[in-house]
């Protein structure tokens, strides 16, 4: 039996005003969830203006705000059926706000733009030109002298290395290098590009590679190859979509925020501690990424 939306003359009376569904408890203002270890307190009330999208899964619920992401398991609920009357007790909540209509609306929106299937041209056009320039290298290892970025040369007008430095990895890491890099920027690449588009996201993969190779020759490299500039700028427009556009985001998009920043000092660290990792580079895709992203947010 399908559960009834409340209606708002109905979360307007006493006994509505707080309902717990499972470990979600909804009170007049917003909602709190309760954590899996039940000896701990309720969580803080987070206000339903706040809460930006919302979606069922076979894993449990999810709930999107401007601040972060809320995941409730399955096993937190009684059963499948009570993670969907949470979610009608959410929207129906939602829906007694003054501005509800539009929020709901916008939710709409985002699951609309989200169920379109993605083909990610930027992303796998890259990653295409990066394999076919490690096999390049592999039949003719001239080619990295050829391609890779030397500041020295590039002052003299071989301009082109700019960009194709980003195309080209080394060959003795082989395929250690190309295979972190295509990780990072598949993973990364794929929320930007389902959020911006691919033209836009060529344009911030663009801007990141040229951002990277303009850091290294601030830093003093002599030379310098590989895409995790590129990849790094991926990570910078994910964190400024995430601070910067988060309600137009759907829950699926988001990546923890604690988790993200907790990451990304970890990578500064690797940074500083490997010798051989180009870590000007990253930090000169990651600004330049996210600086990229800024305009289109």
């Amino acid at each position: 039996m399908e559960p009834r939306p409340p209606e708002a003359s109905d979360l307007a009376s006493p006994e509505a005003r707080l309902t717990q569904v499972g470990p979600i408890r909804f009170g007049v203002t917003g909602i709190s969830v309760k954590p899996r270890r039940r000896a701990r307190p309720w969580g803080k009330t987070i206000p339903y203006a706040e809460i930006t999208h919302c979606s069922r899964a076979r894993w449990g619920y999810a709930i999107a705000t401007t601040r972060g992401i809320i995941f409730v398991r399955q096993s937190q609920f009684a059963s499948r059926e009570a993670v969907a009357s949470a979610d009608v007790e959410l929207r129906a909540r939602i829906a007694g706000l003054p501005e509800g209509a539009a929020q709901l609306e916008q939710m709409a929106q985002i699951d609309a733009r989200s169920s379109r299937p993605g083909r990610y041209l930027a992303v796998y056009g890259f990653l295409a030109l990066c394999v076919v320039a490690q096999f390049l290298q592999f039949d003719d290892p001239a080619i990295s002298h050829m391609g890779s970025f030397m500041p020295s040369l590039v002052a003299q007008g071989e301009l082109w290395r700019v960009l194709v430095a980003n195309f080209l990895h080394d060959t003795l890491l082989f395929p250690v290098h190309l295979v972190l890099n295509a990780i990072c920027i598949f993973s990364f690449g794929v929320l930007v590009e389902r959020t911006l588009g691919p033209s836009r996201s060529v344009f911030i993969m663009g801007v990141s590679g040229v951002g990277a190779m303009w850091a290294s020759s601030l830093a003093g490299y002599s030379e310098v190859i590989g895409g995790s500039g590129v990849a790094a700028g991926l990570v910078g427009a994910t964190l400024c979509l995430e601070l910067n556009a988060a309600r137009f985001l759907p829950v699926w998009s988001r990546i923890p925020r604690r988790v993200f920043l907790g990451a990304l000092l970890a990578q500064g660290v690797v940074d500083l501690a490997i010798p051989f990792v180009a870590g000007a580079a990253h930090a000169g895709g990651f600004l330049s990424g996210y600086i990229a992203t800024r305009f289109f947010v």
